[in-house]
């Protein structure tokens, strides 16, 4: 009971201390993009304007493809401007990409994405009225109106654009990571003399997940998580935190075995071999103590 009531009164200091950690209400850990069913994209608070289409977004993989006509909408709000488009080619596929321009205050790179890629087939009139059937997926098919040059698609409404200002092709980022990919050491007002830090890292199509676990000399233990998405999947990265203790049964911070006890008083064996500690079902691969990240304030 004395080793929980230490714990606990140091958690209390270490959260006081922390300015804030982040956790993305959407972060479930295994949810695939929602991007396989067209969705509503709606319209809300943003200002929607058809003829700003500076940025608009047309991938290089398909560059060598002919354009029978496009539509775009743009929209601004605080942080962001963001220009959708949808591009229909001669050969009847079609792609709708987005792409995005962040303030300095957000700190983002800019982002350009295909949404959707799929196929399309004029029911009746052409590109500026008339009825067309889209397919995005294999099993479904859709109708959209164009109207006037205005295209209704997903929630969303595009406005013809000219095309001979069909935007240079640009290379993709939804492959890149949103945020500086690195372990999470959260802000604190307490000094540690760190002993050892261990990471493990794990990664799927479109997430980098970092799992660090530092240990002091005094026998303190912070466990944190860092999660990365891709610009395809559009999430903010996220962090979290646990602290707890640590005893060394035998050996080192090199090869030895140790019993950590985390805050919640779930307890877990570790066993280090060469610098790999087996602990939670992972292994972690001990770092060079020079090469601990600086503390993130998150905001």
């Amino acid at each position: 009971m004395k080793t929980i009531r230490f714990i606990s009164i140091i958690a209390a200091a270490l959260m006081v201390s922390l300015s804030y950690t982040s956790c993305n209400k959407d972060d479930i850990e295994e949810t695939p993009q929602q991007q396989q069913q067209p969705q509503d994209n709606g319209i809300d608070s943003t200002r929607i304007d058809s003829t700003n289409i500076e940025g608009a977004f047309l991938p290089d993989t398909y560059a060598g493809k002919t354009v029978a006509a496009w539509y775009a909408a743009y929209s601004e709000e605080d942080y962001k401007k963001k220009v959708e488009a949808v591009f229909l080619f001669t050969d009847s596929t079609l792609i709708v990409t987005k792409s995005k321009v962040y303030s300095e205050e957000d700190g983002r790179d800019p982002s350009r994405v295909t949404m959707y890629e799929g196929k399309y087939d004029v029911a009746q009139g052409d590109f500026s009225n008339g009825v067309f059937t889209i397919q995005l997926t294999p099993r479904s098919a859709f109708d959209v109106e164009i109207a006037d040059g205005k295209l209704s698609l997903m929630g969303q409404r595009y406005t013809k654009q000219d095309n001979a200002k069909v935007p240079d092709a640009a290379k993709s980022t939804e492959n890149e990571f949103i945020g500086k990919v690195q372990p999470y050491m959260p802000v604190l007002n307490l000094e540690i003399d760190f002993a050892a830090w261990y990471t493990c890292t794990t990664q799927q199509d479109h997430r980098i997940k970092i799992e660090a676990i530092y240990f002091n000399t005094d026998s303190l233990m912070l466990y944190t998580t860092s999660k990365f998405y891709t610009q395809k999947d559009g999430r903010k990265p996220s962090y979290s935190m646990d602290i707890g203790k640590y005893i060394f049964t035998e050996g080192d911070y090199n090869t030895g075995k140790a019993t950590l006890t985390l805050s919640t008083g779930v307890v877990y064996d570790a066993i280090i071999t060469d610098g790999q500690m087996s602990v939670m079902d992972n292994v972690f691969i001990k770092q060079d103590n020079d090469t601990i990240p600086e503390p993130l304030s998150i905001r």
